[in-house]
């Protein structure tokens, strides 16, 4: 295990320090799975990180989502964050990327 992220949170009388712990051997990280979505759909990673209304764009955002989700384990938090989307948004394309899983012959 590494230390993902340390900080402090505020509590009356002072801070406590917060550490979270991530775990290395989780498997594939947002890098590899975006250049693998990037390399499958044939839309660039700036195409994918992009808020936008494109449907080839859209569909290969949905397939990073779910792949992010189901595989990196990263939250939700963390793609709206990098996407600049909203929670709901996050939770549809993760929904949406899992059903283009279901029905497309993709291999990631």
């Amino acid at each position: 295990m590494r230390v993902r992220r340390l900080s402090a949170c505020r509590v009356k009388g002072g801070e406590i320090p917060v550490i979270i712990l991530e775990n290395s051997s989780s498997g594939p990280g947002r890098t590899e799975l975006l250049a693998e979505v990037e390399k499958s759909t044939g839309v660039p990673s700036k195409e994918i990180l992009r808020p936008s209304r494109n449907r080839k764009s859209a569909r290969a955002r949905a397939l990073y989502c779910y792949l992010c989700r189901e595989k990196a384990g990263v939250s939700g938090t963390e793609l709206r964050r990098e996407l600049g989307i909203g929670q709901s948004a996050v939770s549809r394309l993760t929904e949406k990327g899992r059903k283009l899983m279901e029905t497309s012959q993709l291999v990631i």
